[in-house]
């Protein structure tokens, strides 16, 4: 599937076509083919900023935990008061790879 085609369901109106984004965008970061994420360059370059692979690992988790709830709903009613004020700084997703690496950059920073 082309990014393109992920960006479009992700931000669908429709609930099945976003969750169907959701399991294409893990596939497209090569999240969902093994439980074992250590070889992923989302994985390398957030280990490789933080240092420590179990964190490395919980940043990862927390960005998985990000877009099931960011694209649960429409109206991104999971996300918390904090989340909803990031998101109005956020990029418009239009390079996907781009998009998880910002956002687990804010995770890191969080952390």
């Amino acid at each position: 599937m082309q990014e393109e085609d992920i960006i479009e369901l992700l931000e669908s109106d429709n609930v099945i076509s976003r969750r169907n984004g959701v399991e294409a965008y893990f596939e497209f970061l090569e999240l969902s083919k093994t439980s074992a994420f250590k070889h992923t360059k989302l994985w390398r370059v957030t280990r490789g900023r933080i240092g420590d692979n179990d964190e490395a690992d919980n940043i990862i988790m927390e960005f998985f935990n990000y877009v099931m709830r960011r694209f649960k709903t429409k109206n991104r009613e999971d996300l918390s008061d904090e989340e909803l004020a990031k998101e109005k700084v956020a990029p418009t997703i239009q390079n996907l790879e781009a998009f998880a690496i910002w956002k687990c950059k804010n995770l890191l920073i969080d952390y």
